[in-house]
């Protein structure tokens, strides 16, 4: 007989292992000795690290070096080499060949498996800590292999930043940048789209380089923009050609922004390269080795899938950013004393612009042409004529707006202060029209226009900023990747003990240590990197599709379409989809939103009426009544309805404020003719005009009247009550103040008028102070701005849903109470109290009397409580009184304050004490809270309006936001969730939601979206966590009855089918139809989340130790042995274990989809899902017919219910064609303990049993328990297991204590009370608790 070729071991101690450890460890030296080398020289350049304290940035310079690039390059070498000898492992191993040693050719064939093992473990783990190194040291890696050096020689820069976005929140970002020298020899670079220079001066990179000497004018970036040096600028001609070459090669740069779009193989490079993708790279080449290859080539195929349609989408939002910034046009500019047509990307800084929208060519009327209502370029300060812009892409509002030219003056212009707006255009707006310039001054070919000069360019512009801040501010989001972080420790700390007890039982052997391993990484599924985003996706893609309104027989029967059918939202930022489900806070604008866009003018008070009875002087005289000719209104007062207006005229479209709108409109209907120009109407001229301005709060115009011989020139003011009044003399009587608080309190807008004699001498010298002093009252004109049809319906729904809707408005307070009466936001049996301040800064309360409410007889009490109530900031208890006697009417109280009384509560700490519930009104819900506190913030500046959307967030609130732009944009970007409406369904950096429909119906669509979104984030994220930790501990379970394992085609089957789809389908619930009154759960690690998963773990591990045991018991039951090495894993399924495992798996992936999938309060029935219902039917289908038949070809595929000559048969089918050498059916080796595995009939019967029983248990906990009273009620108010108590066991367990007492705090705030301690603020409603402000993050 021959001699048996003896099997050879080979282990670490073999020469190629020692090489490989010689050189890893020669590599490992040397990189070391360039680390040391690079910290000792960066001791040696003081000058290497320099911080500019004005910039909050600190700069490090570095070069190349020849030691680096030579460790650099070896060290990539040897990286590669990994791989390779990764790859060169897994043939090496099919093949059964050993490739590391020149032996002889049977000898190689006879090395154990160990071995390769061996081989194989060495590169894999290598390879993984150095991409868990790189990964975690990827900023300094791009300068690990450089050496420190000064700035001013530097090659590379290493920028470290901290930046506050508009939002209030910080950031940090780093990052290494290249240094450029552009054709004047300037050194500079490039951070966040702007330009760095270096200065000498500073040692360092900056944006505003600062120079004494005049001829470097054109380094200067940041100026003080002022009237004087507009006007100078365009009495010295602009600036030159060779000024303009000089400033588009020096720090401001060329007039764009550039927002950097990375190829798809960066953007792969990018994603890929992360901690998750790292460990799916790390469980798929296992698969590999582990002959489990169709699994790891369509795992890897689903990975690689995934992450280039997230790139996709990236790529695609950064490309529709791009499309933003990109401003194409041709402009025309004053330069060497003549005007140009030039790129707009060529504009600079003190230019003068022609701003025209009409020419005298044949191209005029060419959509095509450059001038053809073209988009503005620049930020530009207006020094000649007037234009009207369209500004709806930048800030939202829809409305056209008028820009005016700036005084000659030296009072600095900063462009988003409300007073300074009027006369700055801002780059990405429309030009509508353009005049009044002299006709001098503009080019030959233009006949109309206006000049300005340019202020800021590119991405210093306003358009710029907001940009950047879309680009690099902090994003807002959940905090359930933070959390998802605890969950994932969480089960790697499962999967330690699984892997101890599988490796105990197998003695540690290098089998039983990949098996376990890939056991446990079942236990992370790959696909937890989309569960989250995909349902956001879906929610994103339900909103953006376009849904035009069609002709339904409903309709055409007059019934109005649903929102769902009718209303487009355009999705920007895709992470705010589930922020917008945990909104329980909604802060609306009033006008344009709440209430319709336009105003109506309804009446007069004029000054002329002689009568002193009460009823008279506060009667309104309609404009009806005029119109009519009932009655003849007063001369003058008619006079400043006609006049007092910066009104201009588009083609037949009248451009203006709403208010001046309505009273040119009104004059109109009183007879005046208005002739071109708007400038003149009947025999009156307007002569100059004053704008409005935010400080006085007045706008006024000169006008000359000629009759005949006739003639007079009169002054026209018009304003707030409070400003006009103070200018009136003699002084007004109160009773006009008593008749402006009665008309505001029924929801009127009122201004005053007045006017003043001026001398014909005085005409030209007379100054805007002197104009608006020692005037005649005329009396008052009162507007209307009615709510929408639908306000208080939608703003019903929300406080329903546990949405409390508070108004922050620009009108005054009592306008906006009124307001908020008509739609709800201020309940009508409330007392209403408006904080005044008064000369010391004392703060009282006032009530606010209505007609049908008055603080008379036995309401005096009641009233003196409440405002008592608002004074103190909460009710007082009272000592041994029980709050059931107390009296409930004393605390129905609704605060309000203006913009002045804001600024001193915030000034003094104690905003937040006015604004939350106290506890002490016992009403359930916030919505519906009784207790003293602000509901509507009236005279908010645009600035002031932000403040409160962060007051309202910085106390444990998500903030949401509605508005129709404009002077809500700010607040819009700093809300959780911002809502423009009347806007474009397109990108625009106005909100991060913005739509074309005007009705509130949007933003309940918003938030039914938005729950959704949320809650089947958390059943995706669920479904994968449960079924990972089942599916693993059954795996443990195989392990320890006999090494058991399914056959090929069931992992197939369970792993990449039938989760993959599952969980697409489980992305595909719709939201409900009506918003619920309970706000969702908002953390992972909340009680709804917890208690589930627990459930369903236990559950299906029940059923299957109760399947087990029934079938231990059977009398046909043989128990599977093998005496086969662990790691043939294809021999270990032909048994009766096994289809149990596989069938009960099945089973409970199933079953765990569509009981995540209830409905509940915020998603349709999942019978309504019709994706999820196709999926569980295919998938279950096939199983069950696994279990009922016996002995067919396909049972004999997946050994279910299989014999050994059925087996033997199919291993002749023409599937084996395609399939892996391990994966083919049928065989010519039987391992079973008996001739077949059939089930008997009765053991199908209670099979199906048992499952069914077990999904029938499974649903009825859930919907009883999980989602009825005792989870969602009783436990959080009770146990007060809610989202904040969850937020600060994550906080515990991050260590992050400086959260956790603030935390805490806000937890126990009901156990103070029950001892009677005072707080500043209550958690009212445990059962649908707000995010706190750490329970999202700014990422």
């Amino acid at each position: 007989m021959p001699q048996a070729t003896p099997v050879i071991d080979i282990n670490y101690g073999a020469p190629g292992y020692i090489v490989n450890f010689v050189l890893f460890s020669a590599l490992f030296v040397f990189n070391a000795v360039v680390y040391i080398r690079s910290r000792l020289q960066a001791k040696r350049f003081a000058d290497h690290c320099v911080y500019l304290p004005n910039e909050n940035q600190t700069q490090k310079g570095y070069r190349p070096s020849r030691l680096g690039r030579s460790c650099r390059a070896l060290s990539v070498i040897f990286l590669i080499w990994m791989q390779c000898s990764l790859i060169i492992t897994f043939l090496s191993n099919y093949q059964h060949y050993w490739p590391y040693s020149p032996g002889k050719g049977e000898e190689n064939k006879h090395v154990t498996w160990d071995s390769f093992t061996r081989a194989f473990l060495l590169p894999w783990i290598t390879t993984f800590l150095l991409l868990v190194g790189l990964r975690r040291h990827h900023s300094s890696l791009a300068i690990f292999y450089m050496c420190p050096c000064s700035l001013e020689r530097a090659t590379h820069v290493k920028v470290h930043s901290s930046i506050e976005d508009e939002n209030g929140n910080r950031q940090d970002f780093e990052d290494v940048v290249p240094v450029s020298i552009t054709a004047r020899n300037l050194r500079m670079i490039e951070w966040q789209l702007l330009r760095y220079v270096y200065c000498s001066s500073k040692d360092a990179f900056t944006s505003d380089p600062q120079y004494d000497n005049d001829d470097d004018e054109g380094m200067k970036v940041e100026r003080d923009i002022t009237g004087v040096w507009a006007n100078e600028m365009h009495r010295k001609g602009g600036v030159s050609s060779e000024m303009a070459s000089v400033m588009l090669d020096g720090p401001q740069g060329r007039n764009e922004i550039t927002v950097h779009i990375p190829s798809i193989l960066e953007g792969c490079v990018t994603e890929f390269f992360s901690f998750f993708y790292i460990y799916q790279f790390f469980a798929v080449t296992l698969s590999f080795y582990w002959d489990y290859v169709s699994v790891g080539l369509m795992m890897s195929l689903l990975v690689l899938t995934c992450g280039v349609i997230k790139v996709y989408t990236e790529r695609m939002q950064r490309l529709k950013m791009k499309e933003m910034a990109t401003l194409d046009e041709t402009i025309l500019v004053f330069r060497d004393n003549q005007w140009k047509s030039v790129d707009s990307h060529e504009a600079c800084v003190g230019d003068i612009l022609c701003l025209t929208s009409k020419l005298e060519d044949e191209d005029a009327e060419n959509e095509n042409h450059p001038h053809h209502r073209p988009l503005l370029t620049a930020d530009c300060i207006l020094i000649s004529g007037s234009c009207v812009v369209d500004e709806s892409l930048l800030t939202g509002e829809t409305m056209p707006i008028q820009k005016f030219a700036v005084s000659e003056d030296k009072r600095v212009r900063i462009p988003d202060s409300a007073e300074h707006k009027k006369h700055f255009l801002f780059a990405g707006t429309c030009l509508l029209h353009a005049g009044g310039a002299d006709q001098t001054e503009l080019p030959d070919h233009v006949s109309e226009g206006g000049l300005a000069i340019v202020t800021h360019v590119g991405p210093r512009s306003t358009r710029g900023i907001l940009l950047r801040t879309l680009l690099f501010g902090s994003s807002t989001r959940l905090h359930i990747v933070a959390e998802a972080q605890f969950v994932l420790a969480l089960l790697v700390f499962i999967a330690f003990w699984d892997f101890l007890a599988v490796n105990l039982n197998y003695e540690f052997n290098l089998s039983s240590v990949l098996a376990a391993t890939f056991m446990l990484i079942s236990m992370v599924s790959l696909l937890l990197s989309v569960a989250v985003q995909g349902s956001q996706l879906a929610s994103a893609q339900r909103l953006n599709r376009k849904k035009p309104a069609k002709e339904t027989r409903e309709q055409e029967e007059g019934e109005q379409a649903s929102a769902d059918e009718t209303i487009q939202i355009y999705v920007r930022d895709v992470d705010r989809m589930a922020l917008a489900g945990k909104i329980d806070l909604m802060c609306f604008d009033k006008t344009g939103t709440i209430t319709k866009t336009g105003l109506d003018l309804i009446g007069f008070l004029p000054a002329s009426n002689k009568s002193e009875t009460r009823a008279s002087w506060e009667e309104l005289h309609p404009l009806e009544g005029y119109v009519a000719g009932g009655e003849e209104l007063d001369e003058l007062l008619a006079a400043a309805l006609a006049l007092t207006h910066t009104v201009s005229r588009l083609g037949k479209q009248l451009i203006g404020h709403q208010v001046e709108l309505r009273m040119v409109e009104a004059a109109e209907q009183l007879g005046w003719k208005y002739e071109e120009g708007m400038k003149a109407a009947n025999e009156w001229t307007i002569v100059k005009q004053w704008t409005f301005d935010h400080q006085t709060m007045t706008m006024s115009v000169l006008t000359a009247k000629e009759r005949g011989d006739e003639k007079k020139n009169l002054v026209f003011v018009k304003g707030s009550f409070e400003a006009v009044s103070t200018r009136c003399s003699p002084k007004l009587d109160d009773k006009w103040r008593r008749a402006v608080e009665l008309h505001s309190k029924r929801g009127c807008y009122i201004i005053a008028i007045a006017c003043k004699n001026v001398d014909d001498d005085q005409i030209l010298t007379i100054s805007r102070q002197q104009a608006e002093s020692s005037l005649t009252f005329l009396g008052l004109i009162a507007f209307r701005n009615e709510p929408k049809v639908d306000s208080a319906d939608c703003i019903s729904q929300m406080q329903h849903g546990g949405v409390e809707c508070v108004m922050v408005t620009g009108d005054s307070a009592l306008t906006g109470v009124a307001v908020a009466k008509t739609v709800g936001i201020i309940p009508e049996d409330h007392f209403v109290f408006v904080g005044k301040l008064d000369d010391k800064k004392n703060l009282s309360w006032t009530q606010v009397v209505s007609e049908e409410r008055k603080p008379a007889g036995e309401k005096d009490a009641e009233s003196g409580r409440a405002a008592e109530s608002a004074r103190d900031g909460e009710k007082t208890r009272e000592e041994g009184k029980r709050d059931d006697e107390r009296d409930e009417s004393s605390m129905k109280t609704s605060l309000v304050v203006s913009g002045d009384v804001f600024e001193h509560l915030l000034n003094n700490g104690s905003m937040g004490e006015f604004l939350h519930c106290r506890k002490s009104c016992r009403v359930r819900g916030r919505s519906t809270c009784e207790c003293p506190r602000i509901r509507v913030f009236g005279r908010m500046t645009p600035h002031q309006k932000v403040q409160v959307v962060r007051e309202f967030a910085n106390n444990m609130r998500t903030v949401g936001m509605c508005g129709d732009g404009g002077n809500d944009s700010g607040a819009l970007r700093s809300a959780h969730a911002g809502l423009a409406l009347s806007g474009r369904a397109e990108a625009s950096v106005a909100a991060p939601f913005s739509t074309d429909s005007d009705s509130l119906a949007a933003l309940t669509l918003l938030l039914r979206e938005g729950r959704a979104s949320l809650c089947t984030s958390f059943a995706a994220y669920r479904f994968l966590i449960v079924r990972g930790i089942v599916w693993t501990q059954a795996k443990n379970i195989m392990f320890l009855i006999a090494g058991l394992y399914l056959p090929p085609l069931g992992y197939l089957y369970l792993d990449l089918v039938s989760t993959s789809l599952f969980l697409w389908a489980i992305s595909l619930s719709k939201p409900s139809s009506r918003l619920s009154p309970r706000i969702p759960e908002g953390s992972l690690l909340g009680p709804q989340n917890v208690i589930s998963a627990t459930i369903s773990v236990l559950l299906y591990l029940s059923i299957l130790g109760i399947l087990l045991a029934v079938l231990f018991t059977r009398s046909w039951f043989k128990p599977f042995q093998s005496g086969d090495a662990l790691y043939k894993w294809q021999t270990r399924s032909d048994n009766y274990e096994s289809p149990l495992f596989f069938i009960w798996a099945i089973w409970f992936t199933v079953d765990l989809a569509i009981v995540y999938s209830n409905g509940h309060l915020y998603r349709l029935p999942w019978w309504k899902n019709m994706a999820l219902i196709v999926v569980s039917v295919l998938m279950a289908t096939p199983i069950l017919l696994l279990l009922l038949l016996n002995g067919t070809d396909y049972n004999c595929a997946f050994k279910i219910n299989c014999d050994m000559i059925t087996y033997f048969k199919i291993s002749s089918s023409p599937v084996n064609k395609i399939l892996f050498p391990y994966e083919r059916i049928g065989g010519n080796e039987w391992y079973a303990p008996s001739e077949n595995t059939f089930y008997s009939h009765n053991f199908k019967v209670v099979f199906l049993v048992v499952l069914g029983l077990g999904s029938l248990f499974h649903a009825v906990v859930y919907s009883k328990v999980i989602l009825g009273p005792v989870v969602q009620d009783w436990i959080p108010n009770r146990l007060k297991w809610n989202d904040s108590s969850a937020q600060i066991l994550f906080e515990l367990m991050s260590l992050k204590f400086h959260h956790v007492y603030s935390l805490l705090q806000t937890s126990l705030f009901s156990c103070f009370f029950k001892f009677g301690g005072k707080v500043p603020m209550q958690r009212e409603d445990q059962d649908m608790q707000p995010m706190t402000k750490s329970s999202y993050s700014n990422e």
